[in-house]
């Protein structure tokens, strides 16, 4: 028998009796043969099959398995756990119908009657009537009128909500059944006349007119009772019903529901009294699984690739690569909005798919794109919804079809940008074929899970979205967007996407996009393709045929009206008459109409209602000035944060950030605010939506003053206070308790504990930054001192807390951007002075937490601290996040104050380390990952990303927040050089193959421009983007568009041509040659102007911002000339520095030349290794930057011209800080650099005293230094003339230093002194080991002849020794006893006992940057560092500069 796989069943249907099953089976369209894999603990067994294309499980009690809830709760547990994937589930069987014929109108239920089990008022669906307490003798109270079971399943309610709406559920049903009946006789009708009611009391039953065959059957919806007792008394009966308004008693749901989710159906065959009886149950049990049938039928199967994985046709690499692409998946979204919608109604969108325009898109194979637009609120998402499932219907029929979409929304980041669209569209596209996975693979394979990432990843994802529609093998591909207006991140690219393969050839592509009417949006649509505007305000009468569908639909809902008519059609005219034809307005309006409670009120606030949703939002924000002082101040707290949060929050942030006012809010408060009138918002998923984006934009266009009385900035500043606030309180170091320091972002998501300590800070800890920033700078904002203490600190208490816990919720990246925009703006306005007459404290404030001085003689504050170790460390932290309290502390400087501030937050296992440098190095972040010399590097125009050409013929983009490499563009040969175009979306790079390329930023070239006949050297883009100039060792510069066709020839030159630049107007190119000269060239005709001489080379040529000053650079020399005339304006070379004092600042050829950004700085690079800034105010040298091992080749400033680039000979880049050491008006000689700890080879033994006070090394001719590790200084005690030495250890109290060496000697050593004290010596053998006792009274050693010794050190002699070799000794904390690899030695009685189990020191290893510990990882280094050696608890290190970093672990023995 086939083997069916669990995985791919999405529906459970649950019949509970045996009649049950029979006639659920009777219902699938399709039975699936085989059997379920089982195992240990599975005592049930299921049938499978399918309704409707659903993959359905119909399960069932074990044969003799009592009936009950208990029973009931066992079946629906092993269901869930069974099958992974359930998407809901059915509970479909008898029960007992309760008539109540005395009701208004008379509930005249019937055998053969369908009950449903839906809330009903205050009524739950199910009410557990054996669950409560006994009040008094003859009192029963149940317990939450059966509020704490869950409701039921959305979907289902929503599908069981539209068959009632629509009443077409009795012909349905009869349908169904006919078709069973047809051939089987099993589940025939008993008839009507068998059907006899009893009443409480009576022995006659009451006499009831048969209804017509067409009626025969009626569907009920209200409250069911759920219990253990099986009821057979009408008196006990008519209680339940008349107590809890119930239409019907069973006996599994309140099992079944704490469980598992379902809808609960049944057909009645009894009426719960004495005369009960099995003989209505076969054709109560069909009935109900006819109507259980319809309900499958309304709701549309999800496809079942798409939630399993794909088993078949993709393999595991395929399903991760799916998985990292799939941010959300569309068809979830399409799901969840309609039902959270009420459902798609057929009359409200199938006008469409009658609409010329649509049947034109639909059959011309010339028209490729329709474009459905219209104001806020008509309807076109559920339009667009309509057409979704219309063309997945053909699409199942038509193999060849492929259909994709995505349904934005503002509110959320996951569905709100054109990155995340494309990522939707090629997930849906890959999933239906298969085949196109590799071209998806292709790049993720060589960049992973950053390709759908970052800066780059919407043009990463549009080549591979076009190389999708090239290979697709699908005739025609549909493709849909839904409201194109709330896509806020990369709309424009997106829609110049769109129109490139709406004009595909190679295959149709057809196109569906909805927005609201937007000009900007109708410009982009245009093209070389036929397509065609469907204007929703030009089809009225049917959009107002749909809104009084939808009407109709909302009214069915209102239960107060199902029992007037008349009403009822007054409210249905009121509504259509008011509603201006708009969506959006009905179902705000029924909304509000569903909180009545009584006729009254309800007309009386339909009377009140305004026409229009513009005035419904006005009446809204009206009844927010009507409410309580304290009700409305929260109101207005919750819309202002929910207005200004830059993504949806959840309830629990929200509750976090509103937690500091003098209200009351909590998660049941923020429910009843969100549920008042005028609140605008929504519950989903526990976050805050508004009801529409139209809500949103009400708020910021029409109703800021009630909103935001104070300002916005005051509401960014209170957001800011009250998250720093939380923060401070809510941080702590290691937030998900990781056991090992070395656990990977990666890991995170499973190990993330439950509940997450982060949950609720997640918005507070990502962007409470982003708030202050957004703080006008002349807002005024009343003083608190206490703001100022709890600020400050968070700055100096939870740095390296709030680190790791970005890294821990994947937001560092966007924590240290938005610290380094606060660094930068605090450097443009002057070191945060107060605004004259502004009243800014926010400023004032931040003066006093960051330590800023007013005459900034401070370079270190404590803000510049924080982006210091955010630039250095922030990868380290990214990828590992406890290494915040491990290497970042590690290795940041010995007296930076990180180190004085969080040295006590690190990690246990670190004790000690010694040798790092003192003071931060000029420079950000060292990038190593090029193989060869860096010839280039290129900021991209926001600043967001650097590119370096490298002789290891790759081009890298590089993160420059975190400095992560992000992805690598393979080139044919070295490459050497790049350049970015003005607006970001080219990358031109040349290369030693004679070639200049063109890239759109990801791995696809456009264009490979050929021409030139030798390697090309240099390149630029002209400021309009529209020309490139390039320049070749063939004495050519040539001038080309970006379609790749030569402009011009330039020919003048007569030796290779180094640099090309041009000037900020584009007119003019300069360029540099090995012909000693500079020569300036008009663009647009391609003539030479002029020409600039120099006795040598000249190497490098830079235009200054406005154009007025051109630098070359020859030799040791950098030319100033007037750009306009060719004037010599100055030479730099010589620097004075005072009196009969020069220096030169470069000593060797200059390579590289560029000005800043702003004009105020001009850098130079040279082969002798520095980067001298200048200042362009006067030309005096501001700072010297070393740090490359070899010549530099280039440098680039970043846009904002705080940060320096530079490429080098070493293979690195380095990325500086300019700011640092600015404002020197003396030139200063460059620093020497400092002098290593050990400038030969480093030690090859190295031990820490107890206290880390002291370190003793041993050199490699066995000379012993003793170091300060607070003040660095080293004592030589030994020269090395002594023999080999093999151990070192410290006495714990310090004052001893113990040395063990091959000639058989052990000698001891006044540490403090450096002087021998002793020598003990039992033999020639090499001692291997040693070891002090607690006492410092006894030494014990470890020798080659196989013996373990015992010394008294005062005597100087051998007190006790015994057989063993080992290499490892440790004496017990209470010197009792001396352990080694293999024994215990007890030295009370000098007896040794084999140890079990074996105690052994753990030893410290390095591979691939970590710092290891038996294969846990404990430290990653920096890239500067390189591993030298490591012993069992100490590992040496060196830095690139030479200098030696020792690093002592304290580790537990095992």
């Amino acid at each position: 028998m086939p083997s069916l796989d669990p995985k791919v069943y999405l529906v459970a249907w649950i019949a509970p009796l045996e009649i049950e099953v029979q006639a659920a089976l009777c219902m699938l369209d399709k039975v699936h043969i085989g059997g379920f894999p089982v195992g240990p603990g599975d005592d049930y067994v299921f049938h499978a099959g399918e309704v409707n294309g659903h993959n359905v499980v119909v399960a069932t009690f074990a044969a003799g398995q009592p009936y009950g809830t208990n029973s009931a709760t066992s079946l629906a547990s092993h269901v869930r756990r069974f099958f992974p994937n359930l998407w809901f589930g059915l509970l479909v069987g008898v029960a007992a119908g309760l008539p109540n014929l005395s009701s208004s109108p008379p509930r005249d239920i019937r055998l053969g009657d369908v009950i449903i089990a839906m809330p009903d008022g205050d009524n739950p669906a199910i009410v557990p009537y054996g669950l409560g307490k006994q009040k008094g003798e003859t009192g029963f109270e149940l317990l939450r009128s059966g509020h704490s079971l869950p409701q039921t399943e959305r979907i289902v309610g929503s599908a069981i909500g539209k068959i009632k709406a629509e009443g077409r559920v009795t012909k349905s049903i009869l349908d169904q059944y006919n078709e069973v009946a047809s051939e089987t006789a099993k589940f025939s009708d008993p008839g009507q006349k068998n059907d006899s009611l009893y009443l409480s009391g009576d022995d006659k039953p009451v006499l009831r007119r048969q209804r017509p065959e067409s009626e025969r059957n009626r569907v009920w919806y209200g409250a069911i009772g759920s219990g253990d007792k099986l009821l057979k008394s009408a008196w006990d009966r008519d209680e339940l019903r008349d107590t809890y308004n119930l239409i019907g008693l069973e006996m599994e749901a309140a099992g079944v529901m704490s469980e598992l989710l379902v809808g609960n159906i049944r057909g009645v065959c009894d009426y719960g009294d004495e005369r009960k009886n099995k003989d209505w149950q076969p054709y109560a049990a069909v009935m109900a699984a006819a109507y259980a049938k319809v309900v499958l039928m309304e709701i549309e199967p999800k496809p079942v690739a798409q939630k399993i994985g794909m088993d078949d046709e993709f393999t595991s690499e395929d399903k991760h690569c799916l998985k990292d692409i799939l941010l959300t998946n569309p068809d979830d979204d399409r799901r969840r909005i309609e039902e959270t919608k009420g459902g798609l109604l057929n009359g409200s969108f199938q006008w469409i798919l009658d609409n010329p325009k649509y049947c034109k898109w639909y059959t011309n194979t010339h028209s490729q794109l329709l474009w459905i637009k219209g104001d806020a609120g008509k309807g076109k998402t559920m339009l667009m919804i309509g057409i979704i499932k219309e063309l997945l219907q053909h699409a199942k029929l038509k193999s060849s079809q492929s259909l994709a979409y995505f349904l934005c929304q503002a509110a959320d980041p996951k569905l709100n940008n054109a990155t995340a669209v494309l990522r939707g569209l090629i997930y849906m596209l890959v999933v239906q074929q298969p085949q196109l996975v590799r071209y998806l693979r292709q790049r993720y394979d060589l960049e992973g899970r950053k390709l759908f990432d970052g800066g780059n990843a919407l043009y990463s994802l549009s080549s591979i979205f076009e190389n999708l529609m090239k290979y697709s093998q699908h005739t025609t591909t549909y493709l849909l967007i839904d409201a194109l207006d709330e896509c806020e991140g990369g709309s424009s690219d997106l829609l110049k996407l769109i129109a490139k393969t709406a004009s595909m050839q190679s295959h149709q592509v057809k196109w569906i996009v909805s927005s609201r009417n937007r000009g900007d949006i109708e410009h982009f649509l245009h093209g070389g393709y036929e397509s065609s505007k469907l204007s929703l305000e030009l089809n009225a009468p049917h959009i107002s045929c749909a809104v009084e569908t939808y009407i109709n639909y909302g009214i069915s809902q209102l239960g107060l009206l199902k029992h007037d008519k008349t009403l009822e059609e007054h409210v249905r005219i009121q509504l259509h008459q008011k509603s201006d034809d708009t969506f959006l307005w009905v179902s705000l309006v029924i909304q509000d109409l569903q909180k009545c409670q009584h006729l009254g009120a309800m007309i009386e606030m339909l009377e009140g209602i305004p026409k229009g949703l513009s005035a419904l939002y006005d009446r809204m924000v009206h009844q927010i000035r009507q409410l309580e002082d304290q009700d409305r101040a929260l109101i207005v707290l919750i819309l202002s944060n929910a207005t200004l949060a830059y993504r949806p929050l959840h309830l629990q942030e929200m509750c976090c950030l509103l937690s500091d006012h003098n209200l009351k809010c909590g998660l049941d408060d923020l429910e009843a605010a969100v549920a008042m009138d005028g609140s605008l918002l929504s519950i989903r998923d526990d976050r805050l939506y508004f009801v529409h984006q139209s809500a949103k934009d009400y708020i910021n266009n029409h109703a800021s003053m009630e909103i935001f009385p104070l300002g916005r900035s005051e509401v960014h500043y209170r957001m800011f206070q009250q998250s720093l606030r939380t923060l401070s309180t809510k941080l702590y170091r290691n937030m998900y308790h990781l056991e090992n320091a070395g656990v990977s972002a990666s890991e995170i998501a499973t190990l993330r504990p439950d509940p997450d300590p982060l949950a609720t800070l997640r918005y507070s800890c990502t962007f409470w930054l982003d708030h202050f920033l957004e703080i006008e700078p002349g807002s005024t904002i009343r003083s608190e001192s206490s703001e100022v203490a709890v600020i400050s600190g968070f700055f100096t208490k939870h740095l390296l807390h709030w680190f790791e816990s970005l890294s821990l919720i994947g937001e560092l990246p966007h924590g240290i951007w938005a610290l380094r925009k606060l660094v930068y703006q605090e450097q443009a306005e002057g070191g945060l002075e107060p605004v004259q007459g502004g009243g800014n404290f926010v400023r004032r404030s931040l003066r006093k937490v960051l330590n800023y001085p007013k005459k900034r003689s401070q370079p270190h504050s404590i803000l510049r601290e924080a982006e210091r170790l955010a630039n250095s460390y922030g990868s380290i932290i990214g990828e590992a996040p406890l290494q915040a309290y491990t290497a970042t502390l590690v290795f940041c400087p010995q007296k930076s104050q990180s180190k004085i501030l969080y040295w006590r937050e690190r990690l246990d296992l670190v004790e000690h380390a010694f040798g790092i440098q003192e003071r931060w190095d000029p420079y950000l972040q060292l990038l190593d990952e090029h193989t060869n010399r860096v010839n280039r590097v290129a900021f991209s125009p926001d600043g967001k990303l650097l590119a370096s050409a490298s002789d290891d013929c790759t081009i890298r983009f590089w993160d420059t927040v975190t400095g992560r490499m992000k992805q690598v563009l393979q080139d044919h040969a070295c490459v050497n050089a790049v350049a970015f175009s003005p607006d970001g979306k080219l990358l031109a790079s040349v290369s030693n193959d004679c070639t200049v390329r063109l890239w759109n930023t990801t791995s696809l070239v456009l264009q490979v421009l050929q021409g030139h006949s030798e390697r090309v050297n240099a390149v630029a883009f002209s400021p309009d983007g529209k020309i490139v100039a390039s320049a070749s060792d063939d004495c050519t510069v040539r001038l080309w568009d970006t379609a790749g066709v030569v402009k011009h020839v330039l020919q003048d030159h007569t030796e290779r041509v180094n640099a090309v630049a041009f000037s900020q107007d584009g007119k003019t190119l300069a360029s540099a040659s090995e012909d000693c000269t500079t020569k300036l060239w008009d663009t647009i005709t391609g003539l030479l102007k002029q020409t600039l001489e120099r006795p040598k080379p000249v190497n490098a040529v830079a235009f200054s911002p406005n154009g007025e000053i051109l630098a070359s650079a020859s030799s040791t020399l950098i030319m100033l000339w007037e750009a306009a005339t060719g004037r010599n304006m100055d030479v730099l070379h010589e620097v004075f520095t005072g009196p009969s004092q020069w220096f030169i600042p470069h000593t060797d050829t200059i390579r590289a030349l560029v000005f800043s950004q702003d004009g105020k700085t001009l850098a130079s690079a040279a082969n002798d290794r520095n980067i001298v800034l200048w200042d362009t105010a006067n030309w005096r040298v501001k700072r010297i930057l070393q740090g490359h091992t070899e010549s530099i080749r280039a440098v680039a400033f970043s846009p904002n011209s705080q940060i320096l680039a530079s490429a080098s000979n070493d293979y690195t880049i380095r990325v500086w800080d300019t700011a640092i050491g600015l404002g020197k008006r003396t030139p200063q000689k460059p620093r020497p650099e400092a002098v290593p700890l050990f400038p030969g080879k480093p030690p090859n033994i190295a031990k820490f005293s107890l206290n880390g006070d002291m370190l003793a090394t041993v050199g490699h001719r066995s000379e012993i230094f003793l170091w300060d590790t607070t003040t660095s200084h080293k004592k030589l005690i030994s020269r090395g003339i002594l023999g080999s030495i093999n151990a070192l250890v410290f006495s714990p109290d310090t004052k001893m230093l113990a040395s063990a060496y091959n000639d058989g000697t052990v000698r001891l050593w006044d540490a403090a002194r450096g002087k021998m004290k002793q020598t003990l010596k039992a033999n020639d053998n090499s001692v291997n080991a040693v070891a002090f006792s607690p006492g410092c009274g006894m030494l014990a050693s470890a020798s080659n002849d196989g013996m373990v010794r015992l010394w008294d050190i005062a005597k100087g002699i051998v007190v006790f020794s015994y057989e063993e070799v080992t290499t490892a000794l440790l004496f017990s904390d209470d010197g009792c006893l001396l352990n080694t690899d293999n024994s215990c030695l007890c030295l009370n009685s000098f007896t040794a006992q084999p140890l079990y189990p074996r105690k052994v020191e753990r030893r410290i290893t390095a591979h691939d940057k970590w710092i290891s510990c038996d294969g846990e990882k404990l430290v990653l280094a920096p890239p500067e560092y390189e591993f030298v050696n490591g012993s069992n608890d100490t590992i040496i290190l060196r830095h690139f500069s030479g200098n030696i970093t020792f690093i002592k672990f304290k580790l537990p023995m095992q």
